[in-house]
């Protein structure tokens, strides 16, 4: 992290500031020192050349005239310029003829000068021209520019020529010029912590104390205080901030006060549901413990919440637990989760209880939720043995003497005994009907029992469809004729073939046309259809009877459910045929439905799976 993130605004703005002002004061500084040093020098130069120019032509002048004594006044005057460190006049054979100080004339060049500038001196005497240079160190000037001490009669060129010498002092300017810069630098220095000062002010005023302020509103809201706002105001950012923050806290409180409502219905609801509510994380901790749990398991909640759910499970699961729930986050492979089944709980004091388990997994901020919903199935377990109990009765201790008794008014009905007198055969009639009825009855349950015990045999082979009908019609042909209603076949597809238990489909198929036949009007007329619909046989079974109310649609396939009307109730039945044929339809992998308008008939429907046949010879594989 930047530290300079670490100090609050109030400081860090004037620090930024400061720092900033400081930065560009000594970029300038050390910019600027360069420059200035370099025009001191280029300009230092210019002065002497001009100064040496003008003082050589005036030498030049003072010895055609002879006036020696002129010309070291010259050369002496040049003493009272500041910057001159040292002027001399060398004649030719290097000694010093005039000089800033009186004190140097009559010693030798040699003494005076430094290796650089006898070079110079030399230089400039050879080739009779002047020249002014910068030496290495920077600190000083020097020029040498030859005189004319005196010209013979005849010469072209002199033969004695001089040299006048000037060193410039650079170093006390360069001093002088980089104090002023430095000075300079300060006030400005100066002036950019006064705006900055100034700046952080207006800063202060206008951005930190509202900053501040909508700060501690926001740590107020962060130890849960929703009273506070921040009282921001203005048309800024940061008023708009304020009041953005103020409308958050507001929502927020009302979502609060609206989740605590809602959280005391849910507790409400969870304490007074019936079945036990069980949720825990992915490792089975349990985080909630409804009341209806406490009751069903005889634990308080504050002895199971924190524990491992096993704990409510009897050997071996309460061992394997653990082993499934790693399993099912690596896998994903289900065993209880999302399928309700039945399972054995552990009760506190030791004792096992049959339950109904539903285990929903809910996943919130990539964590699993597990949520546990049972029942105590306890008391349906002993209606279950109850139920058995009655039906092993009704198979063993009621069948066997009805069929005797059946058999026995077989005889009678049919003359065994003698012939029967008028009177005495209705009520005979009547008997046989009856039992009858009971064998009915008797039948459906066991049937029943066998589809719930998955004991019923099937057994699957081809069966071409339209003999099929053929036959079923035959067998139901006495029924019909005892109903007054006869059949009729409105749609064929021969060659339809199907696999199924020819035995089953066909108690299927004597329900359908039963109840169609039982609803029907005298002298009607029950239409069998069969279809080819989307590579399924569909069978179809109409009646022109009153119809089915559309509200009871959703238990027309129940157990002893029948229509609440008269015509229901005149006809009688179990009302477990469509519940046994629903089942035999499904073993066979098909669905079962119908289509019904009160007034104007029904028609029910059944769907298998196509049996497609290869002939012999085909080049079909």
């Amino acid at each position: 992290m930047n530290p300079l993130l670490l100090l609050p605004l109030r400081w860090l703005i004037p620090s930024v500031l400061l720092l900033f002002s400081l930065m560009i004061s000594l970029v300038t500084l050390f910019y600027n020192i360069p420059h200035a040093e370099r025009a001191i020098e280029q300009e230092g130069k210019r002065v002497v050349v001009q100064m040496a120019s003008r003082i050589q032509g005036a030498i030049n002048g003072q010895f055609r005239r002879n006036a020696i004594e002129d010309v070291r006044t010259e050369v002496s005057n040049l003493g009272s310029d500041t910057a001159i460190l040292l002027a001399l006049l060398i004649d030719d054979r290097h000694q010093v003829m005039a000089a800033t100080q009186y004190a140097l004339i009559g010693n030798s060049a040699m003494e005076l000068l430094n290796t650089e500038e006898l070079a110079q001196e030399a230089e400039s005497r050879r080739h009779v021209t002047g020249s002014a240079r910068i030496e290495s160190n920077h600190d000083y000037i020097s020029a040498a520019y030859p005189v004319t001490l005196s010209i013979k009669t005849g010469e072209i060129r002199p033969s004695r020529v001089g040299v006048l010498f000037i060193r410039y002092d650079l170093a006390r300017i360069k001093a002088t010029t980089v104090t002023a810069l430095k000075h300079e630098a300060m006030v400005m220095v100066g002036f950019i912590c006064l705006m900055s000062a100034v700046l952080w002010l207006i800063f202060h005023i206008t951005v930190t104390q509202r900053v501040a302020q909508l700060v501690a509103s926001a740590q107020a809201f962060a130890d849960g205080d929703l009273t506070r706002r921040s009282g921001l105001t203005g048309r800024d950012e940061i008023a708009e901030v304020g009041r953005s923050f103020d409308r958050m806290v507001r929502v927020i409180a009302e979502e609060r006060l609206n989740l605590g409502e809602s959280e005391q219905r849910i507790r409400a609801i969870l304490d007074n549901v019936v079945d036990g509510i069980i949720s825990m994380d992915a490792t089975g901790t349990v985080s909630a413990f409804n009341p209806a749990a406490e009751k069903i398991f005889g634990y308080q909640a504050s002895e199971v919440i924190g524990r491992n759910v096993k704990c409510l499970m009897p050997e071996p699961y309460q061992s394997e637990h653990d082993g499934y729930l790693k399993n099912y986050r690596m896998t994903g492979e289900r065993k209880i989760i999302g399928i309700g089944r039945e399972v054995e709980g552990l009760r506190a004091d030791g004792s096992q209880v049959p339950l109904e388990l539903w285990v929903v997994d809910v996943v919130q901020d990539n964590e699993h939720l597990f949520i546990g919903m049972l029942r105590d199935i306890s008391e349906r377990q002993q209606v279950d043995r109850m139920k058995k109990e009655f039906v092993s009765t009704v198979s063993h201790e009621l069948r066997t003497p009805l069929t005797s008794i059946k058999g026995s008014l077989g005889l009678v009905s049919g003359g065994a005994l003698g012939k029967i007198p008028a009177e005495a055969r209705s009520m005979v009639d009547i008997a046989i009907n009856n039992s009858d009825r009971l064998m009915l009855l008797i039948n459906d349950l066991l049937d029943i029992e066998k589809i719930e015990a998955g004991k019923m045999d099937f057994r699957i082979e081809p069966i071409n469809v339209m003999a099929f009908i053929s036959d079923v019609l035959s067998a139901n042909q006495g029924y019909a004729d005892e109903q007054k209603v006869s059949f009729k076949v409105t749609h064929e597809e021969p060659g339809a073939m199907v696999l199924g238990d020819t035995v089953r489909l066909t108690q299927v198929m004597a329900n359908l046309i039963s109840n169609a036949a039982k609803y029907s009007p005298k002298s009607g007329c029950i239409e069998i259809a069969v279809h080819r619909v989307n590579g399924n046989i569909e069978i179809g079974v109409s009646d022109h009877g009153p119809g089915i109310p559309e509200a009871f649609r959703a238990h027309i396939f129940e157990k002893f459910s029948q229509a609440d009307s008269s015509d229901t109730r005149r006809v009688g039945g179990t009302g477990l045929g469509l519940s046994i044929t629903r089942a035999i339809i499904e073993y066979h992998d098909g669905k079962i439905d119908y289509e019904s308008e009160v007034g104007v008939g029904t028609r029910f429907f059944f769907q298998l799976a196509e049996y497609i046949t290869v002939k012999e010879g085909s080049d079909e594989g």
